[in-house]
């Protein structure tokens, strides 16, 4: 079933329903146009699908390493498109809370484990390696109870396009 987006008429009507949702302070970004919003919410609920069946797949790709795949074929295809700038990179964490909590099995498989700063709460730490653009170029996930200085080279060896060779400033070709 093909997706039509939502026809004026119809916007014309709905548009204030979502009146009282608009935002009443100034900063920030721009605020996404309801209209496309809506269109985003309807698209998905036609077109996926039941949610066990996405969802089982998404748990089969996901053991498959397909996601690692696609992240890589995207990476490599903007690099030829755009160009990645390895001029300078930046690196970055983050800790997750779990949604369980204290399942061993859970803990390995997941990459959990107990966050020293959240009262030994499970949870998992993401570290992502960004171009110079901001455009990641690899990422981990590991448990929230290692340390940031550990992750340094393992999120560099986590890139998912081979880094050109340096050039020396000033060299004879």
């Amino acid at each position: 079933m093909a997706y039509k987006e939502i026809s004026d008429d119809l916007w014309v009507k709905i548009e204030p329903l979502l009146e009282q949702f608009k935002r009443k302070k100034s900063g920030g970004s721009k605020p996404l146009d309801f209209r496309v919003i809506l269109n985003a919410i309807f698209y998905v609920l036609t077109c996926y699908g039941a949610k066990s069946t996405v969802h089982e797949h998404f748990q089969r790709w996901v053991a498959a390493g397909i996601f690692s795949k696609i992240f890589q074929l995207a990476l490599e295809e903007y690099d030829e498109l755009e160009g990645i700038a390895w001029e300078w990179q930046m690196m970055d964490g983050l800790l997750v809370q779990a949604p369980v909590r204290g399942q061993a099995l859970c803990l390995s498989e997941e990459s959990l484990g107990r966050n020293p700063t959240d009262r030994g709460r499970s949870g998992s730490k993401v570290h992502l390696h960004v171009d110079q653009q901001g455009i990641p170029i690899g990422i981990i996930v590991v448990g929230a109870n290692v340390h940031d200085s550990c992750l340094i080279s393992p999120t560099i060896e986590s890139d998912s396009i081979s880094r050109p060779e340096a050039s020396l400033a000033g060299a004879d070709p």
